[in-house]
This record gives structure tokens, C-alpha cells and sequence, in this order.
């Protein structure tokens, strides 16, 4: 429920977000690749923390906005310093868009010559670091000593190419942010929407085309340096930030002539078919079988060469499913993980031994065959 909660949650606040930062047409296009974001709507439907993740961002960005309308006093600097713990509670990457905010703005406060209200801001930022700090240790550290942080998530890192010279592999892994989470028609295309849009808001708001881009920098850096991993959903808390300067970006290009803006509506409907394509999948009905149904089959029907095999993506669902509900684990069954076969995708599955065949894939759109 929480995180469905969170997910719905997080449409209201973006639209918000963006009547306080962004023109109509802007506003339209952020929410239409926000509402048929794949990824958004699959993680808002599954118990982990990622839809959270998004909606704190979210209002990380609008309690920053609502906190420049004041002056940067007592009373203000606590209610910030409040707000941002509170999320860090919720949502640990949000530090990361916690310090891109407060660098920018600690900044912007310098070059104004506001030496007061930058020092609060840095005391503000002190104060969100002692408590995600605080949060690592004795979550983490404690309980798992970084095994779960720094071991299999360890593939997922942008290592440094001037340390090891894999500039191929750094460009591909840094490419995959246009895949997923952005997950648009054709990742190039948005790619260089993303960088027309940072152009446009470089040229008439400075300070917010920083604050969009400082956490995605910050989080390449991190990534850069073993400390954070940089993919899928791991990152999904910046799709809000994409999507506003991908929004930006398109608008830039529909101002001006009559044929600019022909090209701007052609370009976001390339961009929205495939969300739209993805998301009506939630729709329709699939035609395959879930978890459940599978595992009560399982159940009645068991014989002694019975095998199962199982990819990532279903195996937790089984498990919950096969051990809570139906039946305890049988010797009789034995379960197979596809990686240990060498096998990537469940049509490469060539299986040529007596006995029977179970087939379980991912879990929203479970096929299983007798």
C-alpha cells in the first residue's frame, strides 16, 4: 500500500512542483512522462522503497523553492533542516539531491554577497549529513557492514576511466541512464532533449538549471568513486529532475516558427510512444498466468523429476508464494536459477533431460508451461 501511496502521492506534488518552476506547456509534458513512466508505475505497484525515493525527492525541490521565498533566518533554516531529516528517514539517496540543492544555492547565496544566509544554508547541510551519517551507521554498517551495499551492486558503478582506462565501458554504463529509468522511445533522442533543455534554462534561470543538474552530477561523481551505483532503480529518484529539462528541452525546441513547433509536437510523440505502448500493458489483460495460480498447479500436480527454473526477477515471488501460503519446500522439487545454467533469457532455455519442464519469468508478466 505504501508504496502505491507514495506513487500517487508523487503526482499531485509534481504538478506543484512544476506550477511553481515551469510554464504550461512545460507543465503538461513533465506530467505526461511522469504518469506513463514505466519504471514509476511498476515500482508504485512493488513493496520496495523506490516510488518513495521519487516522492521525497519531489518535495525535497518544493520545500527548497517555498524556503527561498523567505529569508534564509532562524526559523526558516530549521524548518529546512526538519524537512530534509524527515526525508532522509524515508529516503536515503535523497541526500544526494539534499547536497546538489544546498551547494548551488550556498553558492548563489556567496556570489551575492549574503555571507549569513550561506552560512545557515552550510549549517542546514552539516546537519543532513550527520543524520544520513547517522542512518548508514547504524543500519548498514551494523547490520549488513556495506556486504549489501559495496558487493553485488558493485557491477553498477562508474568507475573512474582516467584510473582504468575503460572509457567504452563508462560511456555505456553513463548511456543506460536513457534507457532506464528515463525508458523513452529512442534514448538518444531524449538524450538530446536533456541537453537542450539544460541550454535553454542555462540561458534564462541559472540557478535553476544548476539545481536540476547538481544532484545528477553529483550522483555521476559518487559513482565515479565506487560510492554509488549508477543504475535502474538506483536512480529512478532523479527521473523528476530528467524529466522537467527533457520537458524544457522539447519546449525549446517548439518556440519560434510555425515549423519549430510542427517538430517540438513530433518529437514528444516519439518520446510518449513507448511509455504509453508500456504502460497500457497494465491495462490489458497479459494472457499469462501469475505467481499464485503457478504455485497452487505446483502443488496439486508435483511429480518426483519435476524441475523448476527460476530467472531474478520471480524467484522472491515464488518463494513468498510456494513456502507462506501453499505448500512447504519437497525434496521432490528442485529449483534452478537461470545464471546457473549460463542462460540470460527464458527463450535460450533448451532443456533436453527426462522429467518435466516448470518455467517462470518475470513477475508481472509470469508464462509457465507443463
Amino acid at each position: 500500500f505504501f508504496p502505491c501511496l507514495c506513487g500517487v502521492a508523487g503526482i499531485f506534488l509534481f504538478r506543484k512542483l512544476l506550477k511553481m518552476v515551469a510554464g504550461q506547456r512545460v507543465m503538461r509534458m513533465a506530467r505526461a512522462f511522469f504518469v506513463f513512466s514505466n519504471l514509476l508505475i511498476f515500482y508504485s505497484s512493488e513493496l520496495k522503497q523506490y516510488s518513495s525515493d521519487v516522492l521525497f525527492t519531489i518535495l525535497v525541490l518544493i520545500c527548497h523553492r517555498h524556503a527561498l521565498k523567505y529569508s534564509m533566518d532562524d526559523r526558516s533554516s530549521t524548518r529546512l533542516s526538519a524537512a530534509g531529516i524527515i526525508a532522509l528517514f524515508f529516503s536515503q539517496p535523497v541526500i544526494l539531491v539534499l547536497c546538489g540543492v544546498a551547494l548551488v544555492q550556498v553558492v548563489a547565496y556567496l556570489r551575492r554577497r549574503q555571507s549569513r544566509e550561506a552560512f545557515r544554508y552550510l549549517m542546514v547541510l552539516g546537519l543532513w549529513l550527520i543524520s544520513f551519517w547517522s542512518l548508514w551507521r547504524n543500519y548498514y554498517h551494523v547490520n549488513y557492514e556495506g556486504r549489501e551495499v559495496l558487493g553485488y551492486k558493485a557491477p553498477f558503478y562508474l568507475s573512474c576511466p582516467f584510473l582504468n582506462g575503460d572509457w567504452g565501458g563508462w560511456a555505456q554504463k553513463l548511456w543506460s541512464l536513457f534507457t532506464s529509468p528515463v525508458e523513452m522511445t529512442w534514448p538518444w533522442l531524449s538524450a538530446l532533449m536533456l541537453a537542450a533543455g539544460i541550454w535553454s534554462l542555462w540561458r534564462n534561470n541559472r540557478a535553476w538549471a544548476l539545481t536540476l543538474s547538481a544532484p545528477v552530477i553529483l550522483t555521476i561523481g559518487l559513482s565515479m568513486a565506487d560510492m554509488y551505483p549508477f543504475h535502474g532503480r538506483f536512480i529512478i529518484f532523479l527521473v523528476p529532475l530528467l524529466f522537467i529539462l527533457i520537458a524544457e528541452g522539447v519546449e525549446y525546441v517548439m518556440a519560434g516558427r510555425r515549423w519549430r513547433t510542427m517538430a517540438g509536437v513530433a518529437i514528444l510523440a516519439v518520446l510518449l510512444a513507448r511509455p504509453l505502448v508500456e504502460a497500457g500493458k497494465y491495462v490489458l489483460p497479459s494472457g499469462n498466468g501469475d505467481l499464485r495460480s503457478l504455485v497452487v498447479y505446483l502443488r496439486d500436480h508435483q511429480e518426483p523429476k519435476d524441475s523448476i527454473y527460476l530467472n531474478n526477477d520471480s524467484q522472491w515471488g515464488y518463494y513468498l508464494y510456494a513456502y507462506f501460503y501453499y505448500y512447504l519446500y519437497s525434496e521432490k522439487i528442485s529449483t534452478h536459477n537461470f545464471n546457473e545454467l549460463g542462460i540470460l533469457y527464458e527463450h535460450e532455455l533448451v532443456y533436453d533431460q527426462p522429467g518435466q519442464l516448470f518455467f517462470l519469468v518475470s513477475l508481472d508478466r509470469t508464462k509457465w508451461q507443463r
